[in-house]
């Protein structure tokens, strides 16, 4: 009896002679060094250990930072260059401030402080490029021609290849008595310098429409990752698709969909649905603001990933928590074109950290990066916060280490 099947035989012999009482040293010696591979086994995939995340501190870019002739903000997408020791930064600017945009930045976790007014010492700009369409040029102002132009939310490193993947919200305005302004979501790979190289093939049932199907407006792609092997990408609906089911409000969670693409070939692989919580708080005022999206996802492994959920409420201001997420045993829901009435199985959901225990000022967090190995040799994971240009918000970068035992 040999490899991992015969380990697990043993395993589970184990459980038996453990409910039978029989435990004769001889067994019992076997057996302590076969479940020693038990927790240990070459291709089965741990589930039961667990993450734990150590706050390192922040540092907030002041509001309206110069760059290169740019107005830094918006950061909306932020992913780690290993080979470099950069991150990619992506802005959702629709080319309002500035051409829309990605930027290349160094983060000193050195710098990195739990004070209230952390400073920006950390943080470095090294250069900015400008995101371009399929012919080379620039996106137009949204305000000028709002189907033209770009929404970006999420940016990826593909490391084997050195090239970038992004992914664009799309729009869907439709307004009784005004022609509707439809823009489908995207994920496209570029060159370093924002060149197009090529687009992901997203399903039909992801596209922009005027009827009941299709995205939400500004509930569409955000989150972005790439397993750990670079096989499979990810991308996530903020919020549920139209003809699914509902957005999440106060009573109600929101049944998104994850897509996962085929790297080499561009290809959709399946679709599974992750719950979006219900939106935690009332507004102050009855029509005032609230919403609970998931701006960012980044992967674990092949089937576990880290979910960040982010919510907005007048009078209460934002809600950031942190899961994980195990697709083992979800159902493939890539055969449904509406979720209504379907049977199928989410994928489980456990909520890891909110950040309200940090005990300081939360903003817009958008985007979420593995950083560096720390000295010790656990990883760094690094956020970024959407400033949406409001002088009123700040942009801010969290670091914290993860554990994992």
């Amino acid at each position: 009896m040999t490899g991992s099947s015969g380990i697990q035989r043993f395993c589970f012999l184990s459980v038996r002679l453990r409910l039978h009482g029989y435990w004769l040293a001889s067994i019992t010696a076997l057996l302590a060094v076969l479940l020693a591979g038990c927790q240990s086994l070459p291709g089965v995939q741990q589930r039961d250990h667990q993450l734990e995340l150590v706050f390192i501190g922040q540092q907030v870019l002041p509001q309206g930072y110069r760059y290169a002739n740019t107005t830094v903000g918006g950061l909306s997408g932020i992913d780690y260059d290993a080979a470099t020791g950069h991150y990619w930064a992506i802005s959702d600017d629709r080319s309002e401030f500035g051409p829309s945009r990605f930027y290349e930045l160094s983060l000193d976790l050195s710098h990195f402080n739990k004070t209230a007014d952390p400073g920006h010492a950390g943080v470095t700009l090294h250069g900015v490029q400008t995101l371009k369409r399929l012919d080379g040029s620039t996106f137009p102002d949204v305000r000028i021609n709002p189907g033209q132009a770009t929404d970006p939310e999420a940016i990826r490193l593909h490391a084997p290849s050195g090239r970038l993947v992004w992914a664009s919200e799309g729009e869907r305005i439709v307004k009784t008595g005004e022609p509707p302004v439809l823009t489908n979501p995207h994920v496209w790979e570029m060159q370093r310098d924002g060149t197009f190289l090529r687009p992901f093939v997203i399903p039909e049932k992801f596209r922009a429409s005027a009827g009941n199907r299709g995205i939400r407006r500004n509930l569409a792609f955000e989150g972005l990752a790439f397993t750990p092997d670079f096989a499979t990408l990810y991308v996530m609906t903020e919020n549920a698709l139209l003809q699914d089911g509902p957005a999440a409000s106060l009573t109600e969670s929101s049944p998104s969909r994850l897509l996962a693409l085929d790297y080499a070939s561009g290809l959709p692989r399946a679709e599974y649905v992750i719950d979006v919580s219900p939106i935690p708080a009332k507004p102050t005022k009855a029509d005032g603001p609230a919403d609970n999206g998931v701006p960012e996802i980044l992967a674990l492994d092949p089937e576990r990933l880290l979910l960040l959920e982010r919510s907005y409420v007048l009078g209460v201001g934002n809600t950031i928590k942190l899961f994980l997420v195990d697709l083992h045993g979800a159902t493939d829901v890539s055969g449904f074109d509406s979720l209504a009435g379907q049977k199928y199985v989410p994928a489980a959901k456990r909520l890891l950290l909110d950040f309200k225990t940090l005990g300081i000022r939360l903003d817009n967090t958008e985007g979420m990066t593995w950083g560096p190995h720390l000295p010790g040799g656990s990883r760094s994971l690094i956020f970024v916060s959407d400033d949406n240009f409001n002088p009123r918000q700040i942009m801010q970068f969290l670091a914290f280490e993860v554990r994992e035992r």
